[in-house]
């Protein structure tokens, strides 16, 4: 990558209203859109990028994912497009040329990922990928690494995720307010992250993180300890416990013998013949 050194603006707090976001599901005004973006990006070369599509699971036990619906671009001069990508009737060279390039980066939680479904699903190329995971690790940042948690963590913005919102239907022709505001806000929101960790780490030195896949750190296992309490050696048996009742010999008894029948012992014993 160019040694590409941008002035990252300063984050205080994420403005919304300076963005203007445009749903397009029209071929012309598509190209129109992506020519505008592709000026901002002069200036600052990085775009928050995201991925929306249909997951059928609410319906289907099986969970099939549906081609990608809707991609979504937003550029630091407060452009966000929401690209309705099904109902389009041609990909517009212009949107090929601007994720095939390497130099502009598109930055997100896990968008190697997204760039994948794309190039399966429309044969897109995808390249400049920068996962914020991997950024936040590089910068000792405390996981967890999600969108919602590093929004919190670096930027201090609590976001709302519906997970109803999240498996809607991306496929509609007029899209809800709330899926609007839900879809452009992971691509803003993604961007904004990035610019505040682009305070601490520079663009030219980006090239270590460009597409790839963070894994997260291997957590060390400890062993499992026992609950139950330590067993007790078993004590050694004297050799006669190993004989039965009927093999033990007799105790020996000690008789008492009366002083009067001690001496006629005695007497006996030395009687002449």
């Amino acid at each position: 990558m160019a040694d590409n050194v941008c002035a990252s603006p300063s984050i205080k707090s994420i403005d919304f209203s300076s963005y203007k976001v445009h749903v397009v599901g029209n071929y012309n005004s598509c190209q129109k859109l992506l020519h505008e973006l592709k000026q901002h990006c002069e200036d600052y070369p990085v775009l928050g990028f995201d991925c929306e599509w249909w997951s059928t699971c609410m319906t289907d036990p099986k969970g099939h994912r549906r081609k990608v619906a809707l991609l979504q671009l937003a550029s630091a001069a407060g452009l966000c497009l929401l690209i309705q990508l099904t109902l389009l009737s041609d990909i517009p060279q212009e949107l090929r040329d601007l994720l095939d390039d390497s130099r502009i980066l598109k930055v997100g939680v896990e968008p190697l990922g997204d760039g994948s479904k794309l190039h399966h699903d429309y044969g897109l190329a995808v390249q400049g990928t920068v996962d914020l995971q991997t950024l936040a690790h590089h910068l000792d940042i405390s996981p967890p690494y999600g969108l919602k948690a590093l929004a919190k963590s670096v930027l201090g913005f609590e976001m709302v995720k519906k997970r109803q919102v999240a498996l809607s239907n991306w496929e509609k022709p007029q899209l809800k307010a709330r899926q609007i505001d839900y879809a452009s806000k992971d691509a803003i929101v993604g961007l904004e992250i990035f610019r505040a960790l682009n305070e601490r780490i520079e663009l030219r030195e980006m090239d270590p993180f460009l597409d790839v896949c963070f894994k997260p750190p291997a957590v060390p296992t400890l062993e499992k300890q026992s609950s139950e309490p330590p067993q007790k050696k078993p004590r050694k048996r004297h050799p006669r416990s190993n004989l039965t009742p009927q093999m033990r010999p007799l105790p020996i008894k000690r008789l008492r013998v009366d002083p009067r029948q001690h001496q006629q012992l005695q007497g006996h014993l030395y009687t002449e013949f």
